[in-house]
């Protein structure tokens, strides 16, 4: 599942990035390889998306649910 981004927002365009022009959030939803995207100079393309590319920071740190809660809810309140 990928979420698909609102119609007046661009996607990011990094160059040889391997997520381009795919008309999705860089970082927000399932399974985002922070890593890679960041390596490659993905920044987000809003601030939702700059908060979901901390999220993901925090949970590639975190592996306990107590931290990752915590995560959770700094995003769910900056959204």
């Amino acid at each position: 599942m990928h979420l698909h981004l609102p119609n007046d927002v661009s996607s990011e365009n990094i160059s040889n990035g391997s997520f381009n022009n795919t008309g999705k959030y860089s970082f927000c939803g399932p399974g985002t390889k922070v890593q890679k995207r960041m390596n490659e100079g993905y920044q987000g393309v809003n601030n939702l998306d700059k908060a979901c590319k901390q999220h993901d920071i925090s949970y590639s740190k975190n592996k306990s649910t107590k931290e990752r809660n915590v995560a959770d809810d700094i995003l769910a309140n900056r959204a």
